[in-house]
């Protein structure tokens, strides 16, 4: 039995790793590298492997970057079974299907631009379409085989809308071997998800480390910077520019909103959720209430939805959106895509954020290379549709509303799984894998930080 490590192996995004048992590869995630284009194009078409000759892919949740390759994938012949949660499949449609929209528009604008117009798409919509006859969906704790000897068991990573943690158990003749492939982990006390599952009787251990080199601000003091920044534009009759990630994120912005506006605690600004991906996703959140945690619960029977509030508007249309760079008053301008690196932010900070009274907030990573990282590192000057622009707008960053659990959250994640014999970090820059590793070789942890292309065997426990 091996591991290679395909991708999100000394950086954060394109998660892909095949774990072999003999002769049967057993494929997890299919995430699409990001940052760019040339880059971005050049590693998300190399597979180190046969796509025709792959047979089960695992699919931890829908982002991109765990999710995004599975139509390349198909259109390079993949033709298997592709293995995820109810929820997992239905975000992953909406996400899919906006991705070979914006794909497609690049290839458009590529051939405008450029004397080559034989340049082809990495997917197509067809290619996302193809994926659908390929999926099998199972519930959380309800284990499954992928042969005899190789069974699957999905537990919650309380991460996003669906997101799994995949325990993989192999028997062998007088033993078993367990290895734990996480996905991204959750936060605890997060809107809508519930906590993390803690799995029992793990041998190795494959786990993201984003923020291994970090720790959060609390959901409370998140929330409180929202508040003050609401009440900062409201008094200077300026906007707020959120770039935001259209799935977990966005939703999370509306609970918070939600939550201030219910209690008084912010004025009621005419707030708008310019993604029409992010309002498909909102339909899914309310369809897939199974999901939900205690606390979003007790929300939804006290009368409240946690998804609506006054003054909160989905904006669909292109037109719409662009009636938002001429607003006048207060306004709270929530937009994908969360990075910068395209979608209708790009517009909005365009027409904003030279102005003093725009404050931009930031709520997730900002990879290297993209816009965002650029803004966010303190870029006094930006440019945009060709034009160069002064950055004067208030920028700010909270990260308590990560998704992925901290270095003190990983740590003692890990703690309660139990005596692994081995960890493989991932899904992390060098210094949050390096500072990491160190703690948990402190704890006395076997720990790896596999390279893209490693290969590591498994002996048995």
């Amino acid at each position: 039995m091996e591991i290679r490590f395909l991708g999100a192996a000394k950086e954060v995004t394109g998660s892909m790793h095949m774990v072999s048992i003999d002769d049967f590869d057993i494929i997890l995630d299919a995430g699409k590298f990001s940052g760019p284009r040339k880059i971005e194009r050049e590693k998300n078409g190399n597979f180190f492997f046969n796509p025709e000759e792959t047979e089960r892919i695992i699919l931890s949740h829908s982002h991109l970057d765990h999710s995004g390759r599975l139509p390349i994938l198909m259109r390079h012949g993949f033709h298997g079974k592709i293995f995820t949660t109810s929820a997992t499949a239905d975000v992953m449609d909406v996400i899919l299907r906006d991705a070979a929209e914006i794909e497609e528009k690049y290839i458009d604008m590529l051939r405008e631009t450029s004397e080559d117009e034989t340049v082809e798409p990495l997917f197509t919509y067809s290619d996302v379409r193809a994926i659908y006859s390929h999926l099998i969906t199972y519930d959380y704790y309800k284990e499954f085989n992928l042969r005899d000897d190789i069974t699957v068991t999905f537990y919650d990573a309380g991460h996003i809308l669906g997101s799994a943690l995949t325990k993989l158990t192999i028997q062998g003749k007088n033993s078993e071997i367990n290895l734990l492939y996480t996905g991204d982990v959750g936060r605890p006390a997060m809107p809508f998800v519930r906590d993390p599952d803690m799995v029992k009787d793990v041998n190795y251990l494959i786990i993201e480390a984003t923020y291994g080199d970090s720790l959060h601000e609390s959901l409370n003091l998140a929330i409180e910077k929202i508040k003050r920044l609401v009440i900062w534009i409201y008094r200077h009759d300026g906007k707020l520019i959120v770039p935001s990630f259209a799935l977990g994120r966005t939703q999370n912005l509306i609970y918070i909103l939600n939550y201030l506006v219910e209690h008084g605690h912010i004025p009621v600004v005419p707030t708008y959720i310019d993604s029409p991906l992010a309002t498909d996703i909102v339909d899914l959140y309310r369809s897939h209430k199974e999901c939900y945690d205690e606390e979003t619960w007790e929300l939804i029977n006290s009368g409240d939805n946690p998804l609506e509030f006054k003054g909160l508007h989905f904006v669909k249309s292109d037109s719409e959106s662009r009636d938002l760079d001429y607003l006048r008053g207060p306004a709270i301008i929530i937009s994908s895509s969360g990075m910068c690196t395209g979608g209708r932010v790009v517009r909005h900070l365009y027409h904003y954020i030279d102005k003093r009274n725009t404050a931009v907030l930031f709520t997730g990573y900002q990879a290297e290379g993209t816009l965002g990282r650029e803004i966010l590192e303190g870029a006094r000057y930006i440019k945009l549709y060709g034009k160069r622009l002064s950055v004067r707008a208030r920028i700010e960053q909270i990260n308590g509303l990560s998704a992925h659990a901290d270095q003190k959250e990983l740590l003692n994640y890990i703690r309660h799984l139990g005596n692994i014999k081995k960890i493989f970090l991932v899904h992390g820059e060098k210094r949050a894998l390096n500072t990491f590793s160190k703690i948990l070789k402190k704890n006395c942890y076997d720990v790896k930080i596999p390279s893209l292309g490693n290969v590591w065997k498994l002996e048995k426990p």
